[in-house]
């Protein structure tokens, strides 16, 4: 479950949906297609066009799979696959709740696992690759208090964000950019995992132009900016907003540039 596999055949898909964006889950559990928060927006798992580190995750039995039953619950879109091993059985359940008209909830991906039969170890990896693979994300865990106890996983970059809670949170794989969990499921026990898209902003860092050093809550992902050329003076930062990048810095033309573009 690891490495640089690709994609299994195109066949081998079957489509989840909200009405709003879609998600393509392989027989081997690995939704390897989402993109959030629309269909046109830019793909958070693009595993289908790539290999696994373009964003993947997969819930899926750790031994040799002997049998995969798949079908979609009654006339709904909720898919249910049973995974068949030497050990027992596994049923995996994938839904995105459908978006209601006029409401302001925001897309979600939920996984359940439940033992059928037997004791099954299993493996949940998940892989965030923002931008069509391009961008990789800062990811931390969150617990918070108030008003309520929450614990979950952030992944941001840029303006892209994704949060995961589920019973159980996967830890970060060591010497990878990634998030791996096993476990074994007995007959009758069940967990599930929910992924969303989080559209809140985040608190952006506070920056010190004297010195042009980042004390921000995020190191990982700071601009490296540049002492201004002579002439330049730092003078004002851009407003965050969900399409601008809120680390970026405008600087003042210099009196030659200036006379330049009188000039042209």
């Amino acid at each position: 479950m690891t490495g640089d596999h690709g994609p299994g055949p195109i066949e081998d898909y079957a489509l989840l949906s909200d009405l709003r964006t879609a998600a393509l889950v392989g027989k081997d559990g690995s939704i390897d297609w989402l993109c959030l928060p629309r269909f046109d927006a830019p793909s958070c798992f693009a595993r289908l066009l790539g290999n696994d580190r373009d964003g993947h995750w997969q819930i899926a039995p750790t031994a040799p799979v002997r049998a995969v039953h798949r079908r979609y619950r009654d006339n709904s879109l909720v898919l249910e696959t049973d995974f068949h091993t030497e050990d027992g059985v596994l049923r995996l359940i994938d839904s995105m709740p459908p978006h209601e008209k006029n409401q302001h909830d925001q897309p979600c991906l939920v996984r359940i696992v439940e033992g059928i039969s037997g004791e099954v170890d299993i493996k949940l990896r998940w892989v965030v690759r923002f931008a069509y693979g391009d961008a990789v994300p800062w990811v931390r865990r969150v617990r918070e208090t108030d008003p309520v106890l929450d614990e979950f996983i952030l992944a941001i970059a840029g303006p892209h964000t994704a949060v995961l809670r589920g019973d159980i949170l996967p830890r970060r794989a060591e010497h990878e950019r990634a998030h791996e969990l096993v476990l074994t499921v007995r007959a009758g026990e069940r967990l599930s995992w929910v992924m969303r898209h989080d559209p809140r902003p985040q608190e952006p860092p506070q920056w010190h132009l004297s010195t042009f050093h980042c004390h921000g809550p995020n190191p990982l992902t700071a601009p490296d900016l540049q002492k201004p050329r002579p002439g330049e003076e730092v003078f004002e930062r851009l407003p965050l907003s969900p399409t601008r990048n809120p680390h970026r810095v405008a600087r003042r033309p210099t009196a030659r540039a200036a006379a330049s573009a009188e000039g042209a």
